[in-house]
């Protein structure tokens, strides 16, 4: 590609913007900027609870962070990596397969990251945090067994039967690739 214009363009940090306080889903898509967003929302990602954000295995833009980075920068803001959902990439010129530039035969080139609030620190949060985890484990990511890990903690918390109560109404779940 060759640019033609540039355009100056303002922009904020995210822990600069006072109406983002209390973050509980955070997704993100910006074309390789994603870790420089995160390290510049130090506030916001400290009450996230779940956070869905495009990842790269290959560099698509020039000196972009790869995966490794976003997730190591994760880990240590307190998330632990959770599923992928949905990966995309291309042939190597010049096969098309199917007539279809943007269909790969086996590169992938980015994808899309679920992280979770670290599971195994559960206690440290607070009882509304606890409800709204467990809400978007089940609703958000149909990940059923996360959102029982959760209510577990928040019935500890709690003295509340939730998860017992959640298990019950759930009935048999079918696993990935089940019918």
């Amino acid at each position: 590609m060759t640019p033609v214009a540039k355009h100056a363009v303002s922009t904020r940090r995210l822990d600069d913007i006072a109406e983002i306080s209390d973050v509980d889903f955070f997704k993100m898509d910006v074309q390789g900027s994603e870790l420089a967003i995160f390290r510049n929302a130090s506030r916001a990602l400290s009450a996230t609870l779940l956070i869905q954000t495009e990842v790269e295995f290959v560099e698509l833009y020039r000196e972009q962070p790869m995966f490794a980075d976003v997730d190591a920068f994760l880990r240590s803001r307190g998330f632990q990596f959770h599923t992928f959902s949905g990966f995309g990439g291309r042939a190597f010129k010049p096969l098309v397969a199917n007539e279809n530039i943007n269909m790969p035969f086996r590169q992938v080139l980015w994808a899309d990251a679920i992280y979770a609030r670290d599971w195994m620190r559960l206690e440290a949060l607070d009882e509304a945090k606890l409800r709204k985890y467990a809400i978007l484990a089940h609703d958000l990511l149909q990940s059923y067994d996360l959102a029982h890990l959760v209510l577990m903690s928040l019935d500890r918390k709690t003295n509340s039967g939730l998860a017992p109560a959640y298990l019950k109404r759930l009935g048999k779940i079918a696993a990935p690739g089940e019918k």
